[in-house]
């Protein structure tokens, strides 16, 4: 088994001179060193009470693998949009994350593990999830119930451009079953909100930055695309069945306690 050190894992939390978070502007992390931290995924840990951001560390020419002629962790394979979720029954970290080598013909999901959220992570194996392809990668945990779900789209080629939510198992090793399947939709970089009655999925219709949202009640239900909710400096709400679009000329998050 190898160390993963490829991926960034950053603390989440606001600087001791900012109590705001500000789009646009330069962020810290708690060292107060700028987070770096692409394709990211945030994780709220019970056992630290904090939430860690996991991403992929850009920098000019920066090699995304550790180890030379692996297979799957190399410098010349991707390594793209880590996300990190605990499981209860082995009490350790699962990290997953877009697989794949410079011509993006392996479209894999990747899988690393760790005793504690800040790692380091071990590499265990590169996978087709369920027998199929996988590009970009996103996980989903419902508070509600604690089964943790992947996010992916199948590729961009015409036998792909599908957008999956596949259930995982109780130990976060592998894939259960696909329990959604978005056809043909052509959606990228897949993230799913929940609130009490309902579930939000956020995806990039390739309309560079500006999200595309859809709606549903049930993780398994039907999806209804919300019209006219491609947007840039907006703030989208969710109150009870309505959905509410605030247009804002300048957009302030404060961090009480991150």
């Amino acid at each position: 088994m190898r160390v993963l050190y490829a991926i960034l894992a950053t603390l989440l939390a606001a600087p001791a001179n900012s109590k705001y978070i500000v789009p646009g502007g330069r962020w810290h992390d708690t060292n107060g060193t700028l987070i770096n931290a692409h394709g990211a995924g945030i994780t709220f840990d019970q056992k630290t009470g904090r939430f860690w951001w996991f991403g992929e560390y850009k920098t000019q020419a920066q090699p995304e693998g550790p180890i030379d002629s692996h297979p799957y962790i190399s410098p010349d394979n991707i390594i793209q949009r880590p996300k990190v979720a605990y499981s209860p029954e082995t009490d350790d970290y699962h990290m997953w994350w877009h697989a794949d080598n410079s011509t993006y013909g392996l479209l894999l999901q990747g899988h690393a593990v760790s005793s504690t959220i800040g790692g380091p992570y071990t590499f265990v194996d590169a996978t087709a999830p369920l027998g199929n392809w996988s590009q970009d990668f996103g996980m989903f945990t419902d508070y509600k119930d604690g089964r943790s779900y992947a996010l992916y789209s199948n590729g961009d080629s015409v036998n792909g451009r599908d957008v999956y939510i596949s259930s995982m198992n109780d130990n976060l090793t592998a894939l259960e079953k696909a329990v959604y399947r978005f056809p043909k939709f052509d959606l990228e970089a897949p993230s799913i909100m929940q609130t009490e009655k309902s579930y939000w999925a956020l995806m990039s219709h390739k309309t560079g930055y500006r999200p595309n949202i859809t709606f549903s009640r049930s993780k398994t239900g039907e999806w209804t695309p919300i019209k006219g909710t491609t947007y840039t400096a907006q703030n989208a709400k969710t109150s009870g069945d309505a959905y509410k679009q605030e247009a804002v000329s300048k957009a302030t998050y404060r961090a009480e306690n991150a």
